[in-house]
């Protein structure tokens, strides 16, 4: 080979391996971004990224691209196979928080492990369904027309087995976390469902034991809810209350009526107490039929263990507690000492047939009162009305013996057959298996 051959093939040499290393060059620069190379690397953006239940990696890369999140679908899914060949057929619904920034191996990473985006929701104690849509609607999650539509849908309240037409008691006070993508009706599913993990056998038997069904507890509940939010004092509430249903005296309780005044201003009148109602305890003896608000856990307890006292009235201190009292003298001195200067509410023809005695001990009366029984026997002058002469008025008339349920103690709980506790016989005791299937098979 002489000189100028070996030059001319150095130079033919020198063309291949300057276009072998552009190739591999222009090869290293594909692969490298559209692998592993981010769309904006100085992008603030942040984009709320929605996969989709039953999506595959194919279309989540499609996604991707779309939202020019990444560069490239092929890109991504063969840096999936590269990379997370394990995890890329695990993929997790949920939202993403994703940039134009992040590489998509990053995103890959977030994706496949589930680092979904929770949005927080507090429904506290004591919140009307009505409020509910205002609360989710902050979230973003929902709008509250989607949630209103929900909370009256009726397929939705038979399918979770609510009576009536409102969902109101049934949707249980807790903090809740909830992804995209959800709906109004999978949003109240869950509240619901969480209640009903809540209300145990244990609790189921009591409630039979104490001759009531799940939903009058669950209203029983919400009116001690409403009434008192000092803790020690719930189990006194609802012995008040348990005691006037057992005399048939009226609750007479000022939130039950208020749940059925529109746009109620917060200034309780005797227009309001007068006015009929199924939720007008003044007029209307029993509970009301369903609940007024959606009652704690603690509410709930105290509605089923209520204190064993004679309490029949209750009147609140001022600093959110509240005063008992077993007569209506002794209601009367906590009425003025804690009330004093507030006009009763009540007017005569919605409270019990007057003798001198209660004219003048009503005289005194400034508001709070939980109040006079209706159909009270009268008494000598200077007497009062005293728990021993109600007890002879119920012997003399009692109440009607209690409804029997609508429908199953099970509705809030499909067991059936439920652990067997010691029969204490008397009302308030623990029921036996036999007691709870009895009461089942009669409600059916």
């Amino acid at each position: 080979m002489n000189l100028r051959s070996f030059f001319h093939l150095l130079g033919s040499l020198s063309v291949y391996i300057f276009a072998l290393v552009l190739g591999l060059g222009l090869t290293y620069y594909t692969i490298n971004s559209f692998l592993f190379s981010p769309v904006n690397a100085n992008s603030t953006e942040e984009v709320g990224f929605v996969v989709e239940r039953g999506a595959n990696l194919k279309q989540v890369a499609e996604k991707l691209e779309t939202l020019k999140l990444v560069k490239s679908a092929l890109g991504v899914e063969i840096l999936s196979r590269l990379k997370f060949e394990d995890q890329r057929n695990k993929i997790i619904a949920g939202e993403y928080k994703l940039s134009p920034s992040m590489t998509p191996r990053r995103i890959l990473e977030v994706i496949l492990s589930g680092e979904v985006v929770y949005y927080q929701v507090t429904i506290p104690p004591g919140v009307e369904v009505a409020k509910l849509p205002k609360l989710f609607a902050e979230t973003t999650l929902v709008t509250a027309e989607e949630l209103q539509q929900a909370l009256k849908d009726p397929a939705l309240l038979k399918e979770l087995s609510i009576p009536g037409n409102s969902m109101e008691g049934y949707i249980f006070p807790e903090t809740y976390k909830f992804s995209r993508p959800i709906d109004s009706k999978e949003i109240i599913t869950r509240l619901v469902t969480e209640g009903r993990k809540k209300f145990t056998n244990e609790m189921l038997e009591r409630t039979a034991a104490l001759g009531y069904n799940v939903h009058q507890i669950l209203t029983l509940a919400s009116v001690i809810e409403k009434e008192t939010g000092h803790e020690p004092d719930r189990k006194n509430v609802a012995s008040v209350f348990h005691n006037r249903l057992k005399l048939g005296m009226p609750l007479q309780s000022d939130p039950t009526v208020i749940y059925a005044v529109p746009n109620f201003d917060g200034n309780l009148t005797r227009v309001h107490l007068k006015t009929p109602s199924p939720f007008n305890t003044y007029l209307n003896t029993g509970l009301p039929p369903s609940p007024i608000t959606n009652p704690s856990l603690a509410s709930i307890e105290a509605a089923l263990n209520p204190n064993e006292t004679d309490f029949l009235y209750f009147v609140g201190k001022g600093d959110g507690t509240s005063q008992f009292s077993a007569n209506l003298r002794d209601h009367n001195e906590a009425v003025r000492k804690y009330q004093l200067g507030k006009a009763p509410l009540i007017e005569p023809e919605v409270t019990a047939p007057k003798t001198e005695a209660t004219e003048k001990e009503g005289a005194k009366n400034k508001g709070g009162d939980k109040t006079q029984p209706i159909k009270a026997p009268t008494k000598p002058k200077g007497e009062v009305l005293e728990l021993d002469d109600i007890e002879k008025l119920r012997k003399a008339d009692p109440p009607p013996a209690p409804r029997k349920p609508a429908k199953p103690l099970s509705q809030l709980d499909p067991i059936r057959r439920l652990p067997s506790r010691e029969s204490g016989g008397a009302p308030g005791a623990g029921a036996t298996p036999e007691d709870v299937e009895r009461l089942l098979r009669d409600s059916e």
